[in-house]
């Protein structure tokens, strides 16, 4: 039985992970973001962390950082488990911090013990040299990563705000308009527009 810590803001993602986990037969932690994760590593020493990557306070890549630095915490296995970062890029920079594996959510719950498995697996072998040590260029590319991330979220939200302009302005015109003939015409061009 192995000591497991979830990490995921989103509190049912976390409690379908726990489950897994204590249906494996070990034993679950559970922690909000990657600060919270990092302390409750240092105090209890779990042999692996499932993390999402996109959080609050403090994201999965920044949490792998932190943990490869302690010398005391550096070897402790990490499974990435999250919906955001897909590309090739997103996971070369986690395997350049050490990451195990990285799953992309969701998947099948076998996927997720057998990764668990194969992980620990993997932990109680050790890792063949010196634990990794997370690369100088680590801090720019994960910044790179972010920055990408945040440009999509900008575009996704400017072009929702931009048919929630329409709409209202569709609403008032709607609104205003008393003859039928003229309602229905400006009900077909919004939806066309739209």
């Amino acid at each position: 039985m192995a000591k497991i810590l979830v990490v995921d803001d989103q509190a049912p993602n976390r409690a379908l992970v726990v489950t897994l986990v204590r249906h494996g037969g070990h034993e679950a932690l559970e922690a909000v973001d990657g600060a919270q994760a990092l302390a409750l590593v240092r105090a209890e020493r779990p042999a692996l962390v499932i993390s999402d990557i996109l959080m609050p306070t403090m994201d999965g890549y920044e949490f792998v950082r932190q943990l490869r630095s302690d010398p005391a915490l550096a070897a402790t296995r990490v499974i990435f488990y999250s919906a955001h970062y897909q590309g090739e890029q997103a996971r070369s920079l986690a395997l350049a911090g050490g990451v195990s594996e990285v799953l992309v959510k969701p998947c099948e719950p076998q996927d997720i013990l057998r990764a668990i498995e194969r992980t620990l697996a993997q932990a109680a072998r050790g890792f063949e040299g010196a634990p990794p040590v997370v690369e100088p260029a680590f801090r720019s590319q994960h910044l790179r990563l972010v920055t990408d991330k945040l440009r999509g979220n900008v575009v996704e939200l400017e072009a929702t705000n931009r048919r929630l302009a329409a709409l209202t302005e569709l609403n008032l015109q709607l609104a205003s308009e008393r003859d039928p003939a003229m309602l229905l015409n400006k009900v077909c061009t919004g939806a066309r527009d739209s």
